[in-house]
């Protein structure tokens, strides 16, 4: 998809639809809720109001974190990368 000019606005730009946006806040949303389900039921992480908004803000921050990490380098930049998985661990392993 990078290969393409038209493609990469689309892909980290958006389109600007807000079915697209509501498409993709569900997505987070689903992402967040499954993780959340994992921490809580393996690592014992309150399943409190307070850590569903970490879990969530957690999977759109890194989110954010792999569009950089990816945007001019197809393998990924590792300083981006390893920083993600500091974020994760840091903010949804640390009370």
């Amino acid at each position: 998809m990078r290969v393409r000019v038209a493609g990469r606005r689309v892909w980290f730009e958006g389109t600007g639809n807000p079915t697209l946006r509501e498409e993709g806040d569900a997505n987070d949303q689903q992402l967040a809720d499954r993780l959340r389900e994992l921490l809580v039921g393996w690592y014992g992480m309150p399943d409190s109001a307070k850590f569903r908004r970490r879990t969530l803000l957690a999977v759109v921050l890194v989110g954010h974190l792999l569009n950089q990490a990816f945007w001019g380098n197809p393998e990924g930049d590792p300083e981006i990368l390893d920083e993600a998985v500091v974020l994760l661990d840091r903010y949804l392993l640390t009370p």
